[in-house]
């Protein structure tokens, strides 16, 4: 059967509900009506190629696929990226009002790691270039920005991060670990992980769980300032709420990818956010219900790296450390929850959470361990590391390029 209609109720005092109403054409979605705190939004259309399927609308952008390039447009952006044979993007544009506020372009070497990356973000600025390096086993191993050492990385024979430098500095910050690869200590910043190996402690920063091992809150034993999450039956993140007051509601209104944030509800402006990915699950466009709109640029791997106004213009530009910890943002007080590789990022924290785990930016590891390799190496076993992320290979998911060939 097909969902005709999807309810969120809340019994927690405080909480919106919302309501998605779906209609089809032979089985795909045509249309989708939101209604969040009682507001109706805008009816999203959805139309698609009769012969392939392939979704050729969306909303008020519309999508065409030619070659090795895929560009969505509307009257006033067009966005388009350029794969190669292997089906890895080396090229992206965002042309706002015929102007180009966004490139990008990426080198990748024979195993599908990116080599270079040059990126420009607004009209007028340089191209900063960004060149990685690799050790033996694949690790991210040195960063260079404009030709100059930015980042250094080495790791233990467990795949540990056991010294970074930041910067052209010569200090190094040595990272401690037990015997089951469980951080202790990060330069002065001490960590505790409990039992379980779930991370209870970082520096004034304590953490809870539940009994499901998602994140439920964290406390900061120096300001007092605390932060609580709420989950949904399917461990979706629904509600995040700050001591301060501030509070968020996520909701998931896409059928197809049932854990991608498509709506956010602001307790604190009233303000109800629309959000718009392209094909590859990145964020391209923010629309708010005061009738805003913004355009976002991201990175190869979906990190939101820019975003601008409806005229072109750049509202805020975050920079990160190849592991995704913000040392840049020029526009603090706009707020953007999402962060490195398009998870959750809350600044309280420093982590950020992806599907159901979080991680935490500052150590570049998961705050909890991966027991789902367990299944994987019973049938291929191989060295593996709960905590490391993505192999210590932070720059996006690396393609099995034998599956693309032409």
């Amino acid at each position: 059967p097909l969902v005709s209609r999807q309810i969120y109720r809340f019994s927690e005092e405080g909480l919106v509900n919302a309501r998605f109403d779906y209609s089809y054409n032979n089985f795909r979605v045509t249309s989708m009506q939101a209604m969040i705190n009682e507001t109706p939004l805008p009816i999203d259309l959805y139309r698609y190629v009769d012969v392939s399927g392939r979704i050729e609308q969306f909303g008020k952008f519309s999508v065409i696929n030619y070659d090795l390039n895929q560009v969505i447009t509307t009257h006033a952006m067009k966005h388009t990226k350029i794969f190669n044979p292997d089906g890895q993007v080396i090229e992206v544009q965002y042309e706002i009002l015929k102007s180009i506020a966004y490139w990008m372009t990426l080198q990748y070497d024979s195993m599908g790691r990116v080599t270079n990356c040059d990126i420009r973000i607004g009209v007028d600025s340089n191209i900063t270039r960004y060149a990685y390096e690799y050790d033996a086993d694949g690790q991210l191993q040195t960063v260079a920005i404009n030709e100059r050492p930015q980042w250094r990385y080495s790791y233990d024979l467990n795949g540990n991060i056991n010294l970074l430098s930041h910067g052209n500095s010569a200090r190094l910050t040595p990272l401690r670990y037990d015997l089951r690869d469980r951080i202790t200590r990060l330069g002065e910043i001490q960590y505790r992980t409990d039992e379980d190996g779930f991370l209870r402690l970082r520096g004034n920063l304590l953490f809870d769980y539940g009994s499901n091992g998602l994140l439920l809150g964290a406390y900061d034993r120096d300001s007092g300032q605390r932060v609580w999450y709420r989950y949904d039956g399917l461990g979706r993140r629904v509600a995040s709420r700050n001591s301060d007051g501030s509070q968020l509601q996520f909701f998931y209104a896409d059928l197809m990818e049932p854990t991608r944030v498509t709506h956010l509800y602001n307790h604190s402006s009233s303000e109800i956010t629309s959000l718009y990915y392209d094909l590859q699950g990145h964020l391209i466009a923010m629309e708010m219900s005061s009738g805003e709109e913004f355009y976002i640029a991201c990175d190869n791997a979906g990190t939101p790296l820019a975003v601008f106004s409806s005229r072109g213009h750049v509202v805020k530009e975050i920079r990160y450390t190849p592991y995704g910890d913000v040392y840049r943002d020029s526009n603090p007080t706009f707020p953007l929850v999402f962060g490195f590789q398009g998870g959750l990022y809350d600044s309280f924290t420093r982590l950020v959470h992806l599907g159901r785990r979080d991680y935490d930016v500052v150590a570049g590891r998961w705050t909890t361990p991966n027991h789902e390799l367990w299944a994987e190496l019973s049938v291929n076993p191989k060295p593996f590391n709960l905590y490391a992320f993505r192999n210590n290979y932070p720059l996006g998911n690396l393609q099995d390029i034998t599956k693309f060939t032409t």
